[in-house]
């Protein structure tokens, strides 16, 4: 058997049968209504008609305003395709009409239909009805109880009164509903009913409270009885225990008890000891955790309780602030989850921000020299170094490297840093040291001066004192200056131009420096040279050769002379002889 909302009463009467059914109706040409049928059967359903053999007594009466044609009289079977029998009653006969039909042999079991129709001469077919029956060759009964629950406790008791005209209401296999009244023992019964499946339902009365089903599914068969029963009990005439949503009770009627949002505990339960479950809710505490507590228990536990059913997630308590450090290593006051999100470390609840409680981060200070130092900006700033962000290193070296005077080996100079200095072989000079003047130590060199003397000096210098600069390193030892040259008397008299050292080494006299032997300064050698006469004279091979005179060579002497005597050859007087030499 299966429960199931039924329709209000107004539409169970509508669905009905009753013992006699008026239906009127109106031709399609006709403007209103002028005639209507009334007509019956017997049995009504859903009582059977036996099958075959069964007898069923059908009766119409029409009250008419029109002149009639013919009434036509049909009878269907369930399919209403076969007519089984059919008659025309012409002009003001069958009126009122009283027909019986027997089942005959071979047919099926079902609802049958029949149909009367009355046409008028004015207006053609003015009026029909209907009404069935049931063909059954099996049949059976159903049954139907209705108790009062007078001691309110919910179950039919003995003690408990029959209910008497109350409307029960059969739903048959073919969807027809009959309604009846129980009885004075508070039941109704349908005897040589169509087998099949029911639904028998009690319509709501108001006033009443069912208890149990008010509808049940029963499949009646052949030769069977089924028999169902409903309970009720009367509006406000049972209390109990009512609980709240907020946990307190009140005796109540069931229904005062609905209406005021309460859940009824039963009929004749008490309110002490309370029996009503009682509420729970968040329970927010001074650390921001949340437990789901009663009331009591909260408070009790030094929380504060948020309401009835309020849930902990999500957590409804406001959340305790504390200092939050970033790795920035500044500090703001937040709660533990925005300090989590934020990327922070909670220090704790309460925890200040002032003074700054955050470790500061570390970083590369770069300082004046272009040293390098992990600091803290703060400590960094101090030291008059300029930090150059959080976690910065100093391998590689990021500071800026200062830059001075690099002097290098030739004495030139250049403004780098000392790393690119060092790199070139130079030697730096100092953070903001200046090229300009040249603070560099200049190389020096040998440096040859006219008379060919050398002295070691600078570059500059020895071009200042008029000296030849022979290269830086270039040394005076040995001296690799040019020496002067002059005129270099032999004692053969010959003169040679060369440097002093090498007149002397090769036994000259040295006549100075920058002398020359065109002419020949050189003091010439003597010697004895014998004239034409026969005299001998000490002069020089040339003067000898100027007198025509045979010279005896160098360092001959005329004592004793060795000049032959003259040879006369040619007449001369001596005067002229003597002038020819003189």
């Amino acid at each position: 058997m299966r429960t199931q909302a039924r329709m209000p009463m107004n539409l169970w009467k509508r669905a009905a049968y009753t013992a006699l059914m008026c239906i009127a109706a109106t031709s399609a040409f006709a403007q209103s209504r002028v005639a209507t049928i009334t007509l019956g059967r017997d049995p009504e359903p859903p009582f059977c008609v036996t099958n075959p053999g069964g007898q069923v007594d059908i009766f119409w009466d029409i009250q008419h305003t029109t002149t009639p044609n013919f009434v036509r009289y049909t009878l269907q079977d369930p399919t209403r395709t076969i007519t089984l029998e059919t008659q025309t009653y012409p002009g003001n006969t069958g009126l009122n009409i009283a027909r019986s039909w027997v089942v005959p042999n071979g047919l099926a079991d079902g609802k049958y239909w029949v149909r009367v129709e009355y046409w008028s001469f004015q207006s053609s077919n003015e009026a029909n009805a209907e009404v069935t029956f049931y063909v059954c060759s099996e049949s059976g009964g159903l049954c139907a109880s209705k108790f009062e629950d007078a001691n309110c406790n919910g179950e039919l008791d003995p003690s408990d009164p029959p209910v008497a005209d109350w409307w029960i209401c059969f739903e048959t296999p073919n969807d027809d509903v009959i309604c009846r009244m129980t009885d004075a023992n508070g039941q109704v019964c349908l005897d040589n009913i169509p087998v099949g499946d029911y639904t028998v339902s009690e319509p709501q009365i108001p006033g009443w409270i069912p208890i149990g089903p008010t509808s049940y599914d029963v499949t009646v068969t052949a030769g069977s009885q089924p028999s169902v029963t409903f309970l009720n009990v009367r509006e406000n005439y049972c209390t109990g225990a009512c609980c709240f949503y907020d946990g307190h009770c009140e005796v109540l009627t069931e229904n005062d008890c609905v209406q005021q949002g309460g859940t009824y505990q039963g009929n004749n339960t008490p309110c002490d000891p309370n029996p009503c479950p009682q509420p729970t809710g968040a329970c927010c505490f001074y650390d921001g955790h949340c437990e789901v507590l009663f009331e009591a228990d909260c408070v009790n536990a030094g929380g504060i309780w948020q309401g009835i059913d309020v849930p902990c997630d999500p957590n409804p308590c406001p959340q305790p602030t504390g200092a939050c450090c970033f790795h920035d290593g500044h500090c703001e006051v937040l709660t533990e989850a925005d300090c989590a999100n934020a990327g922070g470390m909670w220090l704790g609840i309460d925890a200040p921000c002032d003074p700054n409680p955050c470790e500061q981060p570390l970083g590369a200070c770069c300082f004046y020299d272009g040293h390098c130092e992990i600091l803290n900006e703060a400590d960094c700033a101090a030291g008059d170094g300029i930090w150059q962000g959080i976690d910065t290193l100093c391998d590689p070296n990021p500071c800026p490297q200062p830059y001075g005077a690099c002097c290098f080996p030739d004495g030139s100079c250049a403004i780098t840093t000392s790393a690119d200095c060092e790199a070139q072989g130079g030697i730096w000079q100092g953070i903001d040291t200046l090229c300009d003047p040249n603070p560099c130590p200049q190389p020096t060199g040998a440096c040859c001066y006219a008379d060919g003397s050398c002295l070691v000096s600078t570059e500059e210098e020895c071009v200042m004192n008029g000296g030849s600069y022979y290269g830086d390193g270039s040394a005076c030892d040995p001296n690799p200056c040019p020496q002067p040259k002059g005129a270099c008397c032999y004692p053969d008299g010959s003169c040679l131009v060369s440097t002093e050292e090498e007149c002397m080494t090769g036994g000259g006299q040295y006549y100075g420096d920058s002398t020359i032997c065109d002419p020949n300064p050189c003091p010439q050698p003597t010697g004895a040279c014998c004239l034409v006469t026969g005299e001998c004279v000490i002069t020089t091979d040339e003067d000898c050769a100027g007198q025509n005179g045979t010279y005896q060579g160098d360092g001959s002497v005329c004592d004793p002379n060795p000049c032959p005597p003259p040879v006369a050859t040619e007449r001369k007087t001596w005067g002229t002889i003597k002038n020819q030499y003189r």
